[in-house]
């Protein structure tokens, strides 16, 4: 892919997950009903980063010459997560391809510092991803800056607004983020839905309904709410009509040989 085209910075394809004994689980990042982002993602990179369906550091392969404009990575706090910000920062510097193959496998082991073992909601991983997602918005809108790209004055994202609500809702007196509020989030949702040109009205309408359920929900309904949104392979049977909701569809995902 590199070879073909000059304009790549980065290549990404899905990953096959492994148990700790190098068996595959049957599961394929990303879901399958969900596109891949192509060609020049600037402008949805500063709009709504963490709703791109970005593969993990395995996943990627980066033009070195792309990689030295934002070298080095700061160690804080991107100590055990540096994929946050290679996979985000490199979409500024240039094209992206991703291909539909399975073309690397990722193996869970027990002794992972970020990958769940299971689908299992996990808070103290969830407020880690929003603590991952405000730092790297910084990076984004300074590197922005710095390249002289059109910048929002803020980032929004409906993946970063959704691991928020989760936080708030089921451990409010954990939550990373004092001045956030139910009422608030759910706002800031529709403005980042809108934002959003690679979904549907339905996909959109979808998400806020999502969003206004878990500002009121009881406990035990907003971690069933919590569960369905972070875990695609807990609702196989509604992907597939996601898929047709999401702009780009479904795509067929090939093994490697």
């Amino acid at each position: 892919a590199f070879a073909a085209d000059p304009r790549l910075v980065k290549v990404q394809s899905r990953m096959a997950f492994l148990d700790a004994a190098g068996r595959p689980t049957g599961v394929v990042k990303p879901a399958p009903h969900l596109p891949l982002p192509r060609g020049d993602m600037r402008a949805a990179e500063l709009a709504y980063p963490f709703d791109l369906t970005w593969m993990a550091t395995s996943g990627n392969a980066f033009r070195a010459a792309a990689l030295r404009e934002i070298f080095p990575i700061p160690p804080e706090p991107y100590r055990i997560c540096a994929d946050w910000y290679l996979v985000h920062l490199s979409a500024l510097l240039g094209e992206v391809a991703s291909l539909d193959e399975v073309n690397a496998f990722h193996r869970l082991h027990g002794e992972n510092n970020y990958e769940p073992q299971e689908a299992r909601l996990d808070l103290d991983q969830v407020r880690a991803t929003i603590g991952y997602a405000r730092a790297t918005s910084a990076a984004l809108l300074e590197l922005a800056g710095r390249l002289g790209l059109p910048r929002p004055d803020r980032i929004l994202s409906l993946a970063d607004l959704a691991n928020r609500m989760i936080s708030l809702r089921l451990e409010p007196g954990a939550h990373p983020l004092p001045g956030d509020r139910p009422a608030g989030l759910l706002r800031d949702a529709v403005a980042a839905a809108r934002r959003r040109d690679n979904a549907t009205a339905p996909m959109k309408a979808l998400f806020l309904a999502w969003f206004a359920a878990m500002a009121v929900a009881p406990r035990g309904a907003a971690r069933r709410l919590a569960v369905a949104f972070l875990f695609p392979e807990r609702r196989r049977g509604v992907n597939s009509i996601l898929g047709r909701f999401q702009r780009g569809g479904a795509r067929e995902v090939r093994q490697a040989e």
